[in-house]
């Protein structure tokens, strides 16, 4: 914990760069990010302790390894941007398409973050499965429903 917690306070003090942040939208987003985004996520990934958290959650990365998703009995969608290159859809196909009660959903040309940047797809596939609607029944969706 102790070099978790400077490394995290080093990363928030001297690499927390426009250009890196510009760097780590631009994969997420798969597109250009605007001024505005880039210095949001600055201001925030800046404030104290902010780096050293992002750092601390990476132990848990692989938390879906020893999931058994077949077992679960509780509605679920799997929203997902078709070009995220951070966690591609083919890297948890298997874990979604063994959910019983799953809708998965592929936003065309979203990257990363398609509740960002494409909030409109994002929301046509989210607001009716909040609602109490399963994916399957989303047949009117903007966005291919798998």
């Amino acid at each position: 914990w102790l070099v978790r917690d400077i490394a995290g306070g080093m990363a928030g003090r001297f690499f927390i760069t426009r250009s890196r942040v510009q760097g780590l939208l631009r994969s997420a987003y798969g597109t250009e990010p605007t001024p505005a985004q880039i210095e949001s996520y600055a201001k925030a990934l800046r404030l104290p302790g902010t780096a050293r958290a992002l750092l601390a959650g990476g132990r848990f990365s692989f938390e879906t390894d020893h999931l058994n998703a077949s077992e679960m009995q509780v509605p679920v969608i799997s929203i997902w941007g078709e070009k995220d290159s951070w966690v591609p859809f083919e890297s948890r196909r298997k874990i979604a398409e063994s959910m019983s009660n799953a809708g998965i959903v592929i936003i065309p040309d979203a990257g990363h973050n398609p509740m960002e940047t494409h909030k409109e797809a994002f929301l046509s596939a989210w607001i009716p499965f909040l609602l109490g609607n399963t994916v399957k029944d989303q047949s009117k969706a903007k966005t291919p429903v798998r």
